[in-house]
């Protein structure tokens, strides 16, 4: 018995010492009718592996994935009359997405870690 009380007590203290598993974010966003574009919020990237994931619905002329403490586009792309999804690897900073000139209320975006 005293052993299973050991063992209890080892495994609590190794849970409270263990690192936390950061939460998932999402942000997501439609384009206006008035000019078609939206833009996220921003949405850290995934501190256990690194990434982001874009998904964009219905079309646009462009969207554009930022990094929004340096100012930078890290990826741009198209979608036509398509969608789009991708995964984004090894990204360390905060992220959002922007849609240029697509169609309300067809068009949509997500980010998410």
């Amino acid at each position: 018995m005293t052993i299973i009380k050991i063992s209890a007590i080892a495994l609590v203290v190794a849970l409270a010492a263990a690192p936390s598993v950061a939460q998932a974010a999402s942000e997501g966003c439609s384009v206006s009718i008035s000019d078609g574009f939206c833009r996220t919020a921003p949405v850290a990237a995934n501190p256990n592996g690194n990434f982001v994931h874009v998904t964009v619905s219905g079309p646009c002329d462009l969207f554009s994935v930022i990094d929004v403490n340096n100012g930078v586009s890290v990826y741009s792309a198209g979608t036509g009359w398509g969608g789009f999804e991708k995964t984004l690897p090894f990204v360390y900073s905060e992220y959002s997405v922007s849609i240029f000139n697509g169609l309300w209320p067809f068009t949509s975006t997500r980010i998410n870690n």
